[in-house]
Formats: C-alpha cells, sequence, structure tokens
C-alpha cells in the first residue's frame, strides 16, 4: 500500500504513473499546491520506506474528470529511502520507469 501524506491529510496512492530515484507520478481525485510538503509511504507486511518530498506540479487529469496528475520530487536527503521505494514499486506493479520529468 502507498500512502501520501500532507501535513493535514492521508491519500491511498492506487494509480502511479512513474517513478524514479528523484520523484514519483501518480493519480490523486484531489488538487495540492505545488510546493506542499508530503510524504510518501509504501507498507507491506514487514517493509516499511517513508521518503520526504514536495509536489512540484499539479494539473487536471486529462482523461478523468475530478481526478489530478501529481509530480513529487523527494528530497536528496532521503537518497537512501528512495532506492528502496523504487524497490517496492517494482515488486508491486513490475514496471520501472528511467525517463520521468517531474519539473
Amino acid at each position: 500500500m502507498f500512502i501520501l501524506a500532507t501535513a493535514d491529510d492521508e491519500f491511498e496512492i492506487e494509480d502511479i504513473n512513474d517513478i524514479s530515484l528523484t520523484g514519483i507520478g501518480f493519480d490523486l481525485p484531489v488538487y495540492m499546491d505545488p510546493d506542499t510538503e508530503v510524504s510518501v509511504t509504501y507498507e507491506e507486511d514487514q517493509v516499511s520506506v517513508t521518503i520526504n518530498g514536495r509536489v512540484i506540479w499539479c494539473e487536471d487529469h486529462p482523461e478523468i474528470h475530478g481526478s489530478f496528475r501529481l509530480g513529487v520530487q523527494f528530497d536528496y536527503a532521503d537518497l537512501d529511502e528512495s532506492s528502496q521505494l523504487l524497490l517496492a514499486v517494482e515488486r508491486y506493479t513490475g514496471v520501472l520507469s528511467d525517463d520521468v520529468d517531474y519539473g
């Protein structure tokens, strides 16, 4: 399970579009202002990885009314955690993307 947390709320991330060591792109049913500080957590059985970051961009989903596409850039200080998160996503989805544009 992937969770996006802000200072005020938490959202389950169900649709991950792309991910790399520097960030993640996904869909949510809520708009988030760029520069919003967030954390992304992956939890499965006895594995829990949390990485901090910030929203770089948020735009209307091109195909789903009322949904938004977000890009989150991970904090450089959390590089070890981002590599663990990347491995978790690979296990979860079986897909990795090295060509991601977060800004």
